[in-house]
Formats: structure tokens, C-alpha cells, sequence
């Protein structure tokens, strides 16, 4: 049986309550019209709604409401875009679904093809894992978006284009650390003495790393920089898309190399110790590709992270 909206509000309301929490008409207004969105609603979005229907409630206010909601386990954050959180109802035993995003338009295709899912289960425990959820967004273009940009879906498909061909590389560290200063000196960029130091020594480190376990590391190895040096050249790589910031689990930033041509991995974290599996699945890659065609979308790329716990966890 399917709740009602008026149902869901007062289950939510009774677990907000149960943490001692206080309750109030503003929370109900701001649940129900989260409740009543088709899909997926920035914080933006939602509070430009209340506006609209008279509600004279503050953005920060809503920001909160849904942030309150994400812990108690009744909306799913997103992050389709590097622009803006997209908000998810979840937690009334809806079906599971991944998302196709149109980078062009922002479409979003909610989908679920069992097959991936199959997969995702088979992969998680070829690497000792029993699988227990996952994350998957596919990005490319759909038909309208390949018409305004004057693409031809049949002629490119038949070029083979796609990421179906991508293959994973393992580059030696210092392979990675010329290729990668390489590329940024064709980019007409100049890489300091202190920078190259540090991008060499993140290029012979463990693939994921936070800045507090790099700095200790490098300490380690007689490299001293100051913390604010460290930052700053963090920053430079991330905003010249040498390093990519993960969130794999709340609270727990990671770097790692960004990709180079011809490189791919995704990723198995372990819920327990956050352990960080790189793998690549040709059969997955190519799963993921014939769902972006069936909707008529060129893939361009993906993001999939799998969450499991190890084979024989007491937790």
C-alpha cells in the first residue's frame, strides 16, 4: 500500500520527536512540499517553491530542514553536478534506481537495470565483499543536447566512441608524475619547485589519501611544508584538475590522481574500516553504455562507487 504524503509527514514527525527534537508547522510545511517534488529538488528549488505558494520561510531554514532529513534517513543527497546538491525522498520502501544525467540540459533519468546490479553483487564478492549498496550516475548527452550541438548518434557510435573502450593502464609512479607535469606545462601552466615536490611525492603515494595523512607521510620522508603551503598546493591541483576530491563516506575527504587518456577505475569502499578498492569491469563498462543508448545518449562518463562489508565482518 502507498503512503500518503499526510502519512509520511507524520512518520517523519514521529521520529523526530523520538530524538528529543521539537516539532513545529514550519517543518511539516517544508517536509511536505520536499515530499511533493517530482525527483529531485535543489535546496534552491525548494525554497523559490515555498516562496511561490506564500510561505515566508528563510533558504537557511530549508537547507537545514533537508540536511535533517538526510540523517534521519528520509532524503538521499546528490551530486550530479559540481554547482548544486540535488535532494531525493527516500525511505518509504520506493524501488531502487540509479541516474542518467544529460551534462548539456541537467536532465535527469531515473533507471534500473538488473543485469548492473548483478554485476555490481558478482564483483563485490570476487574482491571478498558482500555488497550493500551502491552509487551510480552516468553522464553524457541526450538526443535533444546532441541536436543543439549538431552531433550524429549513429555516426558517432559507429567511430566507436564511448567509454566502452576505455582500458586501465598501470603506469609506474614515475610515468605518472612525467605524464602528469607534462600535462600541465602543455596547459601553459608553471609548476613551482614546491609543487613539483609535492606532485612527485603524491604520484610514488598510496592511490587515496587525506591531507592530514599526506603531510605526515611527507614528514616521514624529511619533506617539510608548512600546512598552509600544503593547502594552497592542493588547491592548485584540484582547480587545475591534476587531483579529484572523493566523498566516499561522510565526514572523510580523499584525493587521488585525476585519470589520465586511457585510464578508468571505479571503486569498493568497505563500510567498516573505509578501505578504498580500485577496480575496472569491462562487462560493467559496457552495461552502463547500452543503458545510454537505449535512452538514445551518447555516454561521455560515469561514476560508481560500490559499499560492502568483508566476507566474515562480526558487524
Amino acid at each position: 500500500m502507498v503512503m500518503s504524503t499526510a502519512a509520511k509527514v507524520e512518520h517523519i514527525r514521529e521520529q523526530i520527536r523520538a530524538q528529543g527534537d521539537r516539532w513545529s508547522q514550519q517543518q511539516a510545511t517544508i517536509i511536505r512540499a520536499f515530499l511533493e517534488c517530482d525527483g529531485h529538488v535543489g535546496a534552491q528549488d525548494l525554497h523559490a517553491n515555498l516562496l511561490a505558494q506564500g510561505h515566508k520561510i528563510g533558504l537557511a531554514t530549508v537547507y537545514r530542514m533537508l540536511r535533517k532529513l538526510e540523517t534521519l534517513g528520509f532524503a538521499l543527497v546528490h551530486y550530479f553536478d559540481e554547482v548544486q546538491q540535488h535532494f531525493e525522498a527516500t525511505g518509504f520502501d520506493e524501488e531502487h534506481h540509479d541516474h542518467l544525467i544529460c551534462t548539456h540540459s541537467g536532465e535527469i533519468i531515473e533507471f534500473h537495470h538488473e543485469e548492473i546490479e548483478e554485476r555490481q553483487r558478482k564483483i563485490a564478492m570476487d574482491l571478498g565483499f558482500t555488497l550493500e549498496g551502491h552509487v551510480m550516475m552516468l553522464y553524457g548527452l541526450s538526443p535533444e543536447a546532441q541536436k543543439s550541438k549538431e552531433i550524429d548518434f549513429d555516426s558517432h557510435m559507429s567511430r566507436g566512441h564511448g567509454p566502452q573502450n576505455n582500458r586501465v593502464e598501470h603506469a609506474s609512479p614515475i610515468e605518472r608524475f612525467e605524464a602528469t607535469k607534462t600535462k600541465i606545462q602543455e596547459r601553459g601552466e608553471k609548476l613551482s619547485k614546491t609543487r613539483e615536490k609535492i606532485l612527485h611525492f603524491i604520484c610514488h603515494h598510496q592511490p587515496h589519501w587525506t591531507p592530514q595523512s599526506l603531510m605526515i607521510s611527507m614528514r616521514k620522508d624529511s619533506l617539510e611544508f608548512g600546512q598552509a603551503t600544503l593547502y594552497r598546493a592542493l588547491s592548485w591541483f584540484e582547480e587545475h584538475s591534476v587531483l579529484v576530491k572523493q566523498n566516499f563516506t561522510k565526514g572523510r575527504v580523499v584525493y587521488e590522481l585525476a585519470e589520465s587518456a586511457g585510464e578508468h577505475h571505479d571503486h569498493l569502499i568497505c563500510k567498516e574500516t573505509g578501505e578504498i578498492i580500485e577496480f575496472f569491469d569491462a562487462e560493467l563498462e559496457k552495461l552502463q553504455d547500452d543503458v545510454a543508448r537505449s535512452y538514445g545518449y551518447i555516454l561521455q562518463h560515469h561514476r560508481m562507487e560500490l559499499y560492502g562489508k568483508r566476507f566474515g565482518s562480526k558487524n
